[in-house]
């Protein structure tokens, strides 16, 4: 059973009373390893900066031993000041007679004399009364809870709750620094929010639930905390939403303030009542409401979502005792901060870590101890563990792990390394998922059903229902949907995989109706079961074309069904009206929805007419002739702009085609040999070791440590983009931030367009994407280094270029030639082709032009491995590869990494596409 932390600041002249109090803290429960005292004679001062930066970050509490001599030292003193400022609380105890005035800022505890031996039984009955009052003792928390002694000690992707928390390893500096926080802002600081940030599979909602509402519920006389909102598609009055929270059926913002001012009365009397304490003189709790996976608020389907901003803003403006914590990805929070609701919402930041292999360890092992008996845990399990989800950050994914390994544990006392490893029971890190799945579905398999078959029927119960793309650059999440819309085949299948924890059913609301709800039980599944990523990336535009049009319906509906609204026009419009005969809009377009497609239909018909009345205008005579075409050019153009991806019609490859694509094959979504879009070359999908070894000594930190990672199939493009590529799209419209600062022969034609910043060429491939209907974009760092190596298995020899190790040469002729700075004739980047490709038919990989790739600079070792960008709410800096024409030979190999803000336009930077297949 953990112990909180507690930390006792003392003067060396009294080493003996604190280690007296020590001993005594020992014998009444507390751990050695939860009691920080210094006894090495450190500077006091450096000793408190020590602990708030390692171990001791972690105390709930602060013993100050009282005496002259600690009254006189500057350093305990400011030891002392510094929890207060902290939020920590202090437990002053009088260790020896004093002669010395204490301090005024301490006189408002109260104290315990410890001072003499008569004094000292009475004393330390006190201490540990306020100890024990402020929740800082040995029996919390227990585990397992009274109320369910069978509990599981490993939860799966089920986020941990409130009962959890005394299985809740690994975040307790966290923990700390977080209640730290949420005292601060109950205290009067300005911010009335405290936003926790972290990606999909940092243990947000576990943090939120088992970390710091476990301890604001226990801190009476501070918090009164609102049993969490998650909300799904009803945040209002849905059975975890705002209004059950707060135990009112319905209401406006002066509701919820009168029903938290009733809750606040109700806790502070109780809490008076049991303390002795006087209510006159006791301040108020403040009200928390806690919002978990507040991303949810902006979901198209959450139609309660801006009603529920809109309430929770206004009873914090208007009750300074109410406060709110709230849980959200971080590459969602821009959303938060473009929500008109919270302008005027101060708002604290708390970012959650990234976990290391100790926390892991502790994740692993502790639950594994409080089970009665005691689980045994094999060293060598753990090391595997830990070492198989290396880069990953995923407790989720841990905690799944460990769940299964659990359940399917031969041992009764124990969990091996030989179960982990078996393929038959879990099959690693890799497996659980998979084998999860494989269970689900083995009834069936024995009843005679192909797995083929059945996998198929997987695909269409979790496309479209349960997964959403919000935009294209987003990854894809989690959908909550209604049980009885699938058929009776289709909910025993539900069942199954929520029986094996992939699916989580329970009761919601969904479109303003009570419901039983299910959705999928944590999106780390969204990012590592291979076959549901295959489902979504080949039907990912019929997805993000159901988004555009949701959105787009739900603002036609919401400004009164005005033309001004409708934003699906020619080919777009065509497209979108055909998911009404496809299975991903048969199941979500709803009536709205199709109205609104309707809608667009008639207003195109209506733009036609206009166009062809003009046309018939023209030879009435030669003045209405002027005007009747001044009026057609008009319309025209507006007409011809939206048309414009006509062009490209009947290019653009079916799926059935891009499913036939072999790798190195070549294609064009455009006129073939035109410089209407890149050639793009198909590359495999494979492994291969992304990074440099130790052993490389041009490499430096930037490029380690060395991790395996595996991409799917797509497809890069052949060249780096071209000026008459770049040309293409500013003529059209479609790349405006940026045309061209000179005029040369080597600012035209083939050679690589340069003087790109990041954002325009987001830019281009938006336009390309929009040319052709398919999801061109920036290669991740990952798939930009695969291309670069043109190696598709691990064990392929490491070299530092994908010729070899050989330092380049400026020969166009050579298999190894590439234009870096040696080659200072010509000195500039050379016409894309100009040198041999590498295996995979690609060219200038190494030198000419720098390339962006979509990936942030600053968290390289927390990239995942299945190829997928590494990026953070707030990326200040992007990643270049390749090197360029000004670079040396180091600096143009695989694994060299460049990093610039991406606003940043230099002669040497340019881009490559790639194109999901």
């Amino acid at each position: 059973m953990r112990r909180p932390m507690i930390f006792i600041s003392h003067s060396s002249a009294n080493n003996a009373a604190a280690i007296r109090i020590r001993d005594w803290l020992i014998s009444e429960g507390w751990g050695p390893g939860q009691i920080f005292l210094d006894l090495e004679n450190i500077n006091p001062g450096e000793r408190w900066r020590q602990a708030l930066d390692n171990r001791a970050a972690n105390c709930e509490g602060v013993i100050a031993c009282l005496s002259d001599e600690w009254i006189s030292s500057p350093e305990c003193n400011n030891e002392y000041s510094t929890a207060r400022a902290l939020g920590k609380p202090t437990f002053p105890v009088i260790v020896s007679p004093l002669t010395k005035a204490i301090p005024r800022y301490i006189t408002d505890v109260q104290f315990a004399n410890l001072s003499d031996t008569a004094a000292s039984i009475d004393g330390f009955t006190k201490l540990k009364a306020g100890l024990v009052a402020q929740r800082i003792a040995p029996e919390f928390f227990p585990w397992p809870p009274q109320s369910n002694p069978q509990r599981a000690p490993y939860r799966g992707f089920s986020a941990l709750d409130i009962e959890d928390a005394g299985i809740f390893f690994a975040r307790d500096g966290a923990i700390a620094r977080g209640m730290d926080a949420m005292r601060r802002i109950a205290d009067g600081a300005a911010e009335r929010m405290l936003v926790i940030l972290g990606a999909s599979g940092a243990g947000k909602s576990s943090f939120l639930r088992a970390g710091l509402l476990a301890r604001m519920k226990r801190d009476t006389a501070r918090f009164v905390a609102l049993p969490p909102v998650r909300p799904e598609r009803a945040a209002l009055t849905g059975p975890r939403g705002l209004f059950a929270a707060a135990g009112i059926a319905g209401g406006t913002v002066s509701d919820l303030a009168a029903a938290f001012d009733q809750m606040r009365k109700e806790a502070h009397a109780r809490l008076c009542a049991l303390a002795g304490l006087d209510p006159a003189a006791q301040p108020p709790p403040r009200i928390v409401i806690a919002i978990d996976q507040m991303e949810e608020l902006f979901n198209p389907d959450n139609t309660e979502g801006p009603e529920a901003l809109s309430l929770i803003a206004g009873v914090l403006a208007q009750d300074p005792l109410c406060l709110a914590v709230a849980t959200i990805r971080s590459d969602a929070y821009e959303r938060v901060q473009n929500a008109p609701e919270l302008t005027a919402i101060a708002r604290q930041l708390f970012d959650l870590d990234r976990l290391g292999p100790d926390a892991f360890r502790a994740a692993i092992e502790g639950p594994a101890k409080l089970t009665q008996p005691p689980l045994k845990i094999e060293p060598e399990l753990t090391d595997r563990i830990v070492k198989d989800l290396a880069g990953r950050d995923s407790l989720p994914l841990l905690a799944f792990v460990m769940q299964r390994l659990y359940d399917l544990r031969t041992d009764r006392g124990a969990l091996t390394l030989a179960d982990y490893i078996d393929k038959d029971r879990l099959g690693g890190v890799e497996g659980a998922i998979k084998g999860a799945v494989a269970v689900a579905l083995e009834g069936l398999k024995a009843e005679g059903a192909k797995p083929e078959d059945l996998l198929e029927k997987l695909r269409w119960i979790f496309l479209p229902a349960l997964v959403r793309l919000p935009d294209s650059s987003a990854k894809p999440q989690r959908r909550v949907a209604r049980l009885d819309r699938f058929t009776p085949e289709q909910q025993d299948l539900v069942k199954r995989l929520a029986d094996q924890r992939l699916l989580a059913i329970g009761d919601g609301v969904v479109d303003g109706e009570p419901a039983i709800t299910v959705e999928i039980a944590h999106e780390d599944i969204l990012r590592l079961w291979l076959d549901l990523q295959k489902w979504i990336e080949g039907e990912r535009e019929n997805l993000l074309l159901l988004e555009t049009v949701e959105t787009a319906a739900t603002g036609w509906a919401d400004h009164g069904h005005t033309r001004d609204w409708i934003a699906h026009s020619g080919e777009r419009l065509a497209r979108a009206r055909s998911l009404a005969t496809h299975k991903i809009g048969a199941y979500r377009l709803s009536e709205i929805q199709t109205a609104y497609l309707s809608a667009c239909a008639a207003a195109q018909r209506l733009r036609a007419w206009r166009i062809a009345g003009a046309v018939a205008a023209v030879p009435i005579a030669v003045g209405l002739a002027y005007a009747a075409y001044e009026g057609f050019i008009a319309i025209r153009s507006e007409y011809l702009q939206r048309q414009a991806i006509d062009r490209y019609e009947g290019h653009r490859l079916t799926a059935e085609a891009v499913s036939q694509l072999e790798p190195g094959q070549t294609f064009q979504e455009c006129a073939a040999n035109s410089a209407d879009c890149p050639v793009m070359v198909v590359l495999p999908s494979g492994s291969f070791m992304m990074g440099s070894p130790a052993s490389d000594d041009s490499a430096d930190n930037l490029e380690r440590p060395q991790r395996e990672v595996n991409t799917l199939r797509f497809a890069v493009g052949k060249f780096e983009v071209t000026w008459e590529e770049w040309i293409t799209c500013v003529n059209a419209g479609g790349c405006n931030r940026y045309r061209r600062a000179h005029e040369s022969q080597r600012y035209d034609g083939r050679y690589p367009v340069f003087n790109i910043d990041w954002y325009d060429a987001q830019d281009y491939a938006a336009w390309i994407s929009r040319m052709t209907g398919a999801k061109y974009r920036l290669l991740t760092e990952a798939e930009w280094e695969f291309s670069a190596r043109a190696v598709t298995r691990v064990e392929a020899e490491y070299t530092a270029y994908s010729w070899g190790n050989s330092i380049p040469e400026c020969d166009p002729t050579s298999d190894r030639g590439a234009q870096f700075v040696d080659c200072s004739d010509p000195a500039g980047p050379m016409e894309v082709g100009t040198f041999i490709p590498n295996a995979f038919g690609l060219h200038d990989l190494h030198g000419n032009i720098l390339e962006w790739v979509q990936d942030c600079i600053g968290i390289y070792g927390q990239a995942a491995n299945d190829g997928s960008a590494a990026e953070t709410a707030n990326c200040s800096r992007r990643v270049l590869r390749g090197g360029s024409w000004d670079s040396n030979h180091q600096d143009i190999r695989s694994a060299d990494r460049y990093q610039n803000p991406p606003d940043m336009r230099f002669i040497t930077i340019g881009f490559r596409l790639a194109r999901t297949l």
